[in-house]
């Protein structure tokens, strides 16, 4: 898409270079911008789209770059260094997994805002990281009719999330703790195959030991972020990426997705009064919210 039809914001000028603008060479004047294959599917026919393909605003370059796998979400991709959170106007679970314009503004906001957090939590609790969310970019028609530009703003907006390398440490494996608490050992990373090959083997106790290993881990830090810094933090299985050592053992927690994290008002009032209100007001939960969320 044209340079002049793009919208974004980062934390760090190379953010942006490094995730988005290194995937494919593109025309002179010109910024790219990937898609999840089955969104462009549901929006290509879009007539805004249409409309600015046809005058150059946009171009399709079709599929290219470097192989992405889905994860969980469907609508994250992974290429190995880095995630790119697109939309996906499909209802997964309990809401529609579009990008809303707030989120888009309000995760490299909070990346900002969470940077000292980030660093006093992985210092005083050794194994602790955060996945920082540190750039988005989307489209920015201004046709006219705000409902479109909405549209197709929140349906192509891309969130740059860190990759694994850049927070676990060497010889570490990540893997996403829903996949190792899977009631069903269809996977490799469930907890039965991972300490299958553990010296001390598969039993209940090792079992057991493994689970307050990981406990060890999260809680802390979940604690002195509600209650030292005021943010709210939310570890469920999907939102938490284990990293195991050479005998599959907990080692390292890492936070992933700040769409569930969110600060408490009265804590954090001078900083949220510097956002837009529409910003502002989704990132932040009052104390008994937030401590419900962490519980």
């Amino acid at each position: 898409m044209r340079a002049d039809r793009v919208r974004q914001e980062a934390v760090s000028e190379g953010a942006l270079a490094a995730a988005l603008d290194r995937q494919r060479p593109v025309p002179d004047g010109y910024l790219p911008l990937p898609a999840h294959p089955w969104q462009y599917a549901m929006l290509r026919d879009h007539p805004a789209l249409r409309a600015a393909i046809a005058r150059g605003d946009v171009r399709d370059l079709g599929p290219g770059g470097p192989w992405f796998t889905p994860t969980a979400s469907v609508r994250t991709l992974y290429d190995g260094r880095v995630f790119l959170k697109f939309s996906l106007n499909v209802r997964i679970t309990n809401c529609l997994r579009k990008n809303a314009e707030y989120e888009l503004a309000g995760a490299v906001a909070l990346t900002g805002m969470l940077e000292p957090v980030a660093r006093d939590l992985s210092a005083r609790f050794p194994g602790c990281e955060l996945l920082r969310e540190p750039a988005y970019r989307t489209l920015a028609l201004r046709t006219g009719d705000p409902g479109a530009d909405r549209e197709l703003a929140e349906g192509f907006g891309v969130i740059v999330r860190e990759g694994l390398t850049d927070r676990l440490a060497p010889s570490v494996t990540g893997l996403l703790a829903a996949a190792v608490a899977d009631e069903y050992p269809t996977g490799g990373a469930q907890i039965g195959h991972l300490l299958a090959a553990h010296p001390e083997g598969a039993g209940p106790e090792t079992a057991l030991a493994c689970w307050e290993a990981y406990l060890r881990l999260l809680v802390p830090p979940v604690l002195a972020a509600y209650f030292d810094h005021g943010v709210v933090l939310e570890p469920h299985l999907q939102n938490v990426v284990v990293g195991v050592d050479g005998d599959n053992w907990p080692r390292q927690v890492l936070f992933r997705d700040l769409e569930g994290t969110k600060l408490l008002a009265a804590r954090h009032a001078g900083t949220l009064a510097a956002l837009p209100a529409d910003v502002a007001g989704p990132m932040t939960y009052d104390a008994p919210r937030g401590w419900d969320r962490v519980v």
